[in-house]
């Protein structure tokens, strides 16, 4: 159900997924890239390409008290942020590298933009809590930025994503979630699947490790300057990225008449 797929090099591993894979009536991926893996991984029944199933995701009110135990009320300018740990999806990433990177890229912000810089854990039991302080720590200015405590729905991190007026992140459904709100986003294509998601929208952004803070605060620069423009490019994208979402309901519905 719109998977995603990625190094599959080890021959036993590649086995594994062509005999599992088979015993499927339908099989759909969330991007080009995981439908190349599977295939090179020698999965040879139909693979067919959908979205990713949070892209239907629909918002759910974010409650009032929260913005203030936040400390987010107010017209401060936001910009949103998500880190999350290398693990297996990119074990060759240095956590040094990318905290300092980000905490670099959160104090140009600050400055730049005289904006207040919100980190979302947006998987808490897998320490992106632990790593969004991480990086807090790093920056040079830390009292202008703050990691979000509380616990909320998927519906409810969706609602608060529109009152960021940019963002920067490591995890797909992070910037899903912008996409979803209109958000201009710089994205840090740690794994295939935030790549497969940039080029479904049309924007580029070399990978994480060829990256560095110079280079990463020219383009963050460059992206705030052109944020209307690139906002206009992420609302034409989505509804066609909503219909393929959909897609991978309707197929299984058919299946499930037969």
């Amino acid at each position: 159900f719109a998977v995603g797929a990625g190094r599959l090099n080890e021959p036993l591993v590649q086995q594994a997924v062509r005999e599992t894979l088979s015993k499927f009536a339908l099989l759909t991926v969330r991007e080009r890239s995981a439908r190349h893996v599977l295939e090179a991984a020698g999965v040879d029944k139909e693979i067919l390409i959908t979205a990713d199933p949070a892209l239907l995701l629909q918002s759910e009110p974010f409650p009032s008290e929260a913005l203030e135990r936040e400390n987010l009320q107010g017209e401060r300018r936001l910009v949103g942020m998500s880190v999350r740990e290398p693990g297996s999806a990119a074990p060759d990433i240095s956590e040094v590298k990318y905290h300092g990177l980000l905490a670099d890229a959160a104090d140009f912000m600050v400055d730049r933009f005289d904006a207040e810089v919100v980190l979302v854990p947006m998987e808490r039991q897998v320490l992106d809590v632990q790593h969004s302080h991480a990086v807090v720590s790093k920056m040079l200015r830390p009292q202008r930025a703050t990691v979000l405590k509380g616990e909320y729905s998927p519906g409810q991190i969706l609602t608060l994503m529109r009152r960021f007026e940019f963002a920067v992140g490591m995890r797909l459904h992070f910037l899903i979630f912008a996409a979803l709100q209109g958000t201009p986003f710089v994205a840090l294509p740690y794994a295939s699947k935030v790549e497969g998601f940039l080029e479904d929208l049309g924007m580029q952004m070399p990978p994480l490790q060829l990256v560095n803070a110079g280079r990463l605060i020219a383009h963050i620069d460059q992206c705030w300057d052109r944020r209307r423009s690139l906002k206009r490019r992420i609302e034409q994208a989505v509804p066609g990225l909503q219909a393929r979402s959909r897609r991978t309901h309707e197929l299984l519905t058919q299946i499930l008449r037969h």
